[in-house]
């Protein structure tokens, strides 16, 4: 079958499957596992209290989305990636990911 003849349905990303893929490596790679009180040591930029506690809203409230079947779409896929990547970096900032 050539590429031109599959359905487009079938050819455009899973965003689910993207979606989803997200939110488990942001709880891998975040330090969720942290104790309060080693966030808040040393100089900050930011604060990884609070960072922490908008990526914990961000990542429950798409999980929740997606176990009652919401299917996002690709711009709300990317911007996601987009929010993850910049606290990703303030976490690096303030020395908190691996």
């Amino acid at each position: 079958m050539s590429p031109n003849s599959t359905p487009l349905s079938e050819r455009l990303p899973d965003t689910r499957r993207a979606l989803s893929a997200l939110v488990d490596e942001a709880r891998r790679r975040f330090p969720f596992h942290r104790p309060t009180a080693d966030l808040c040591t040393g100089p900050c930029t930011g604060c990884p209290k609070k960072l922490l506690e908008l990526a914990e809203l961000l990542l429950t409230e798409w999980e929740q989305k997606l176990s009652a079947h919401y299917r996002p779409s690709l711009g709300e896929v990317q911007n996601l990636a987009r929010q993850l990547t910049k606290l990703a970096r303030a976490f690096e900032r303030n020395q908190l990911l691996a």
